[in-house]
């Protein structure tokens, strides 16, 4: 292992490359538990690539793709796209493919059939690819939708969300996992607002940190995040979006899938001087993207999650 900051073993620290690693991450993930497909010729790429075929514990169908002539260490190059070829028995059975990328976001892969061979085309492969194919039967079920917008309330509303996860830049969680769910903080860094003079109703209730001084997650055009959940079931993600410095600011924010299927869910917010909830019921993975649309900046006070079931501490849209 390397690591960023600290010996392990009798290796010194390398941050360079241990940020090579972080890379790959991603693609890793997927192959946690795998099983090697054995059949003689199932598996074949174009290219100056090399590639084999894998079946991890869900049932997808996984091909780590990478590069002979690419590196991550040899910036510089550019993409080409790649075609991989299966031969396997259940091929006609796979409907849904998409590419994970080491150096950039998933991406909905190609796939179509030719005689008994089944092809996946990902346009964007540059140093390691990772295309996943399953059936549309397995695609798992991502849906959003807005059920509440609250610009009354101030930061008060806090002790009524945040039951299942609650991150609040520089208090709680950072980037962790909280009760099976899981967030990514894709862009977007902490910053601490002046502390205000005396009392101020915008402001978040820290049960841990009662003086807290107030933060957000900030971008200078846009924030991005990933909401993971630890199963199929419906949940509420609401998030607190707050014009600390009264300076105009107007957000964007869109919510979608790594799978397209969802389309993108767009919500505009303009009165954020006094702070503003949004609540919508999701199911699935979702990134969650808030896009400066006036003002000086994108910012992001905290994001919460709780049971679908919870309606009564959610107020209507106003």
């Amino acid at each position: 292992m390397i690591a960023h900051q600290f010996p392990i073993s009798q290796q010194a620290p390398d941050p360079r490359a241990a940020d090579f690693l972080e890379l790959y991450s991603a693609l890793f993930d997927t192959l946690l538990g795998k099983e090697q497909v054995l059949l003689p010729h199932c598996v074949e790429v174009s290219g100056a690539n090399d590639a084999n075929l894998f079946v991890n514990p869900r049932g997808n169908y996984v091909v780590p793709i990478t590069s002979r002539t690419r590196f991550v260490s040899r910036p510089g190059h550019g993409t080409e796209a790649v075609a991989v070829t299966l031969r396997i028995p259940d091929a006609g059975k796979l409907s849904w493919a998409h590419a994970i990328s080491a150096e950039g976001p998933y991406y909905p892969a190609r796939i179509s059939m030719h005689g008994e061979e089944l092809r996946i085309s990902a346009d964007g492969h540059d140093t390691a690819t990772m295309p996943l194919i399953w059936s549309v039967a397995d695609l798992p079920a991502v849906t959003a939708r807005l059920e509440a917008r609250d610009t009354r309330s101030g930061g008060g509303r806090r002790n009524r969300v945040g039951s299942r996860g609650a991150w609040i830049p520089g208090i709680d969680g950072g980037e962790s996992t909280q009760n099976g769910f899981h967030l990514e903080i894709l862009k977007g860094e902490v910053f601490r607002w002046p502390a205000p003079r005396g009392t101020d109703f915008r402001l978040l209730d820290h049960p841990q940190e009662p003086n807290a001084q107030p933060t957000c997650w900030f971008a200078s055009d846009r924030l991005s995040f990933r909401i993971e959940p630890p199963d199929p079931e419906g949940y509420r993600l609401t998030l607190y979006v707050l014009d600390y410095d009264r300076d105009g600011r107007a957000l964007e924010i869109a919510l979608s899938d790594d799978f397209a299927s969802l389309g993108t869910e767009r919500v505009s917010v303009t009165e954020m001087g006094g702070g503003a909830w949004l609540t919508w019921i999701a199911t699935g993975t979702l990134n969650v993207e808030l896009k400066k649309t006036a003002g000086h900046n994108a910012v992001l006070s905290g994001l919460f999650v709780d049971p679908a079931a919870e309606k009564g501490k959610f107020v209507p849209q106003n």
